[in-house]
């Protein structure tokens, strides 16, 4: 029994004692609610077990609850809402339960509506957008590709950024906040809170069974000698690619071609296809299949591969 139920049973053995007909509590959260706010209507705020409490009779049948925490001798006045012999309590009652069923199922209503970005997915972000490509992360890379000191940052999209700083924005972003991504001057935070949002998407932007697919593909194109039948083979790779999700498949073409522009600044900022690679092909793809854990290990650094190879080959990938 928690905390709140054996107040709300203590109260009601009062209750029973003091012979009244009827009584309810309220949560401190009903105090929103549109047609409480009345005199007989008062609140009642959760209280550690080891408080006393005390009756005191007020005019107009109300009884005040005066309820002291012991540890800190702080004193709450509360009021439990009841009038003796009231013939209508029930029915205020009942409307009572109406109301506050209508108001939770209100707030769950913009719950479900409301633009969250981080634990999403990408077929519901754009969907929210009304876009091809989330705007979150048009936002965040369009803010590092048109920096060029940005862009030639050493270790880019492999040092971390501090992440109170990356919480923070996550917060701002999911909240609709984009324009606070504008003030933010350290790349690397910005690099960061893009690692994220692929790491904490409920579903991954590459399906793992279509990075199997690519994995076999690679193989089979890495015994190839000549050079033209190689960029043939390529073709089907794009095809693999092309049965993904729409939106899935725009965000992932816009992120490889940014990654694309990076390695060709990787002399100077030190970041070429393979560890670009490292960095984010972890987040781009994983299994939700936890009872199918064979050679883990071996298909990771397999899809790390893949990662780098379409980074190499975006330009020749769309069909």
């Amino acid at each position: 029994m928690t905390e709140k139920e054996k107040i709300e049973k203590y109260l009601f053995n009062k209750r029973n004692k003091s012979n009244l007909n009827a009584s309810f509590l309220h949560d401190n959260w009903l105090a929103s609610l549109p047609g409480l706010q009345t005199k007989r209507r008062k609140l009642i705020k959760s209280v550690s077990l080891d408080s006393n409490v005390s009756e005191q009779k007020k005019e107009n049948n109300e009884v005040i609850l005066r309820i002291e925490n012991s540890r800190s001798g702080t004193v709450f006045p509360h009021v439990r809402s009841t009038s003796e012999g009231d013939p209508n309590l029930k029915n205020k009652v009942t409307n009572l339960g109406k109301v506050r069923k209508q108001w939770i199922q209100e707030m769950l209503s913009k719950v479900m509506k409301s633009k969250r970005v981080f634990g999403s997915t990408i077929s519901a972000i754009v969907k929210a957008d009304g876009t091809g490509i989330p705007k979150f992360l048009t936002k965040c890379i369009s803010l590092i590709a048109d920096n060029p000191s940005h862009m030639n940052s050493e270790g880019l999209y492999r040092r971390n950024g501090i992440m109170a700083t990356i919480q923070s924005l996550r917060f701002e972003v999911d909240q609709g906040r984009l324009i606070k991504l504008d003030l933010e001057k350290n790349v690397h935070i910005l690099t960061g809170l893009i690692k994220l949002f692929f790491r904490e998407l409920s579903s991954p932007l590459i399906p793992w069974a279509t990075i199997g697919k690519l994995v076999d593909a690679y193989d089979k194109i890495s015994t190839i000698t000549d050079q033209k039948q190689k960029e043939k083979s390529i073709e089907t790779v794009g095809q693999i690619i092309s049965t993904i999700q729409q939106a899935n498949r725009e965000t992932l073409f816009f992120l490889l071609e940014h990654l694309y522009a990076v390695t060709v600044l990787s002399d100077v900022n030190q970041m070429n296809t393979e560890n670009l690679a490292m960095m984010l092909g972890p987040t781009l793809s994983w299994t939700q299949d936890l009872n199918n854990m064979t050679n883990m290990t071996s298909m990771m650094i397999k899809q790390n591969n893949v990662v780098g190879c379409l980074i190499r080959d975006c330009k020749q990938l769309r069909i």
